[in-house]
C-alpha cells in the first residue's frame, strides 16, 4: 500500500471515529474542504504540517507510515 492510500485510510478512520463530515475535519484542520477530499481519497500528497495538523484533531497516530516511506532503512536501524 502507498503512502498516499495509507494516509487517506487513515483519514478516513479518524473522521469516522469522530462522526465528524469531511467539512468539519477540514475546519478542524486548517485545508479547505476539496483540500481535505484530496487528501482522503488519495489523490494527493500532503505537506508534512498539513499531515501533522490533521493527525492531531484527528487524533491518529502517523508512526505507521514509517514502513511505508522507507522499509529498507527501518529494517536496518531497527524500528
Amino acid at each position: 500500500m502507498s503512502v498516499k492510500s495509507s494516509f487517506a485510510e487513515m483519514l478516513y478512520n479518524g473522521r469516522a471515529a469522530k462522526h465528524w463530515t469531511q467539512r468539519q475535519a477540514a475546519e478542524n484542520g486548517g485545508v479547505s474542504l476539496r483540500h481535505y477530499q484530496d487528501l482522503e481519497l488519495g489523490i494527493t500528497d500532503p505537506k508534512l504540517s498539513t499531515a501533522v495538523r490533521l493527525a492531531s484533531v484527528l487524533e491518529i497516530e502517523l508512526d505507521s507510515l514509517k514502513s511505508e516511506v522507507c522499509p529498507i532503512a527501518l529494517s536496518v536501524s531497527g524500528l
